[in-house]
């Protein structure tokens, strides 16, 4: 991981030599992709504050997308605007969040989900590289187009989950049956419990 690291900063570096290779500057481009790399940073800086707090746009992929347009609009200005000193100095702030965003897009994304009966829902997510495998949490409605998350597991060691489903859910507990394909564990679909500590 750390080489993937070390040879996307590179490719980036590599990019900043093109507009000199090319010597032909667009100001009005350079003005638009200027403004398109702020306001995604934004959306972006916005987006991990409100992970860092346990909460998340809803959607599988919508983190994944945010991320992904952020790291676009890097590439684009570091090949299409002009090197200059505060371009330098961008790319330099740049690097720590460009670095937070590949690691974000490869661990902590859900993977799947499931709507439960009272309008929460259950989140299956890559877990990190000191973690088992997946990670399982639950998650209720915030200001609409987010999920706050109230309950996470990080100790279930079960890889490559692609289906939940709701066994039961009652004022006490919730069950749940976890498909996956994990050839290192022997129960599939493998069974999850959630008891009502104070949750719903």
């Amino acid at each position: 991981m750390l080489a993937a690291i070390v040879l996307f900063i590179g490719i980036l570096i590599g990019l900043n030599f093109i507009p000199e290779i090319i010597k032909k500057h667009r100001p009005k481009t350079e003005k638009s992709i200027q403004l398109i790399l702020a306001i995604s940073t934004l959306i972006f800086l916005v987006s991990i504050g409100l992970l860092l707090n346990s909460i998340r746009i809803k959607g599988i992929y919508s983190n994944l997308a945010v991320n992904l347009i952020f790291l676009m609009s890097c590439l684009l200005y570091f090949a299409m605007v002009r090197n200059r000193k505060i371009k330098i100095l961008i790319v330099v702030l740049l690097i720590l969040p460009i670095i937070i965003a590949l690691l974000s897009s490869v661990f902590s994304q859900k993977i799947n989900e499931q709507k439960l009966p009272n309008g929460m829902g259950i989140n299956i997510t890559k877990g990190g590289i000191m973690t088992c495998a997946s990670h399982i949490s639950l998650s209720k409605s915030w200001m609409g187009i987010f999920e706050e998350e109230i309950y996470h597991d990080s100790r279930l060691c079960l890889q490559r989950i692609y289906k939940i489903e709701v066994v039961a859910f009652e004022e006490s507990h919730a069950e749940l049956l976890l498909y996956h394909r994990d050839e290192q564990e022997s129960q599939n679909p493998f069974p999850y419990r959630i008891d009502n500590e104070m949750l719903w």
